[in-house]
């Protein structure tokens, strides 16, 4: 689940893989804008089946805590 959550932070901050790790803050050390944020957040929902609350956005701060979002989601 990581890994696919790395995989689409990437590609839409625009850096390598090997720069985003599971706690890598991704305002702070990625430069992930709020525009930026709605696309993780669309992508991760497209990928996993699943419909994050609007209330979670400002959660996803990191890949790992973008996944405990997604785990608490699916069950």
């Amino acid at each position: 689940m990581e890994a696919k959550i790395k995989e689409i932070v990437s590609n839409i901050a625009e850096v390598e893989i090997t720069e985003v790790g599971s706690d890598t803050d991704l305002i702070e050390e990625l430069d992930v804008d709020s525009m930026m944020a709605l696309e993780i957040l669309t992508d991760v929902e497209r990928s996993f089946q699943i419909r994050v609350p609007d209330e979670e956005l400002p959660n996803f701060t990191s890949v790992r805590s973008i996944s405990n979002i997604v785990k608490k989601i699916m069950g």
